[in-house]
């Protein structure tokens, strides 16, 4: 499949031009084994890429306390670790979108081979938006200028923005927080 999704993408730009749509842009995922290489997505036929961040995670962990699940064989990773990991990746010298997610627990979808970031916070989040509208305002310009949020409401993977009975609207005044700040930062040096 991904030796001809750039045969695909120039099908689908000429039939977006034929079909009077005009010309379109292309990004793929930075996911699976894309996810640390940095391939351009221009070997794709795309335009941009957009970050993963699940699949980019650090130095993995065996679970703290006694296992309720004995077959369980995922991986554990700390959020902040996740964090700075993705929020000091060097730019890779074509256009990345930046992803930040509030968590990540797919135990729910894939309970014996789950992978849990332990220990998010509304706090981590908010640092790590923060890098990334900042980072996206230096790489990027005009509708380029896009941050993904992973996700509204994924329960199933614990990546959620909702509410919730253990951190309220936390997390919504997290990314207002974020947006406050580069405003702040913004008029600071006009």
């Amino acid at each position: 499949l991904f030796l001809h999704f750039a045969e695909t993408s120039r099908g689908c730009r000429e039939e977006c031009r034929v079909l009077g749509i005009g010309e379109i842009h292309l990004a793929m995922m930075e996911s699976f084994r894309f996810a640390a290489t940095n391939v351009a997505p221009s070997q794709f036929g795309c335009d941009a890429s957009v970050e993963f961040p699940a699949h980019y995670a650090p130095d993995l962990r065996q679970p703290k306390g006694r296992m309720l699940n004995p077959k369980f064989q995922g991986r554990i990773a700390r959020y902040d670790d996740t964090v700075v990991r993705c929020a000091t990746r060097e730019h890779p010298g074509f256009p990345r979108y930046r992803t930040v997610m509030p968590g990540w627990d797919n135990t729910a979808r894939r309970q014996d081979v789950s992978f849990i970031l332990d220990e998010a916070t509304p706090g981590a989040f908010q640092a790590w938006t923060e890098v990334a509208i900042a980072e996206t305002k230096r790489d990027l310009h005009g509708e380029n200028r896009l941050v993904f949020i992973n996700a509204w409401n994924e329960w199933a993977e614990g990546a959620y923005l909702e509410p919730d009975r253990r951190f309220g609207h936390s997390y919504l005044q997290a990314v207002k927080n974020a947006r406050d700040a580069e405003y702040l930062l913004r008029q600071r040096n006009d």
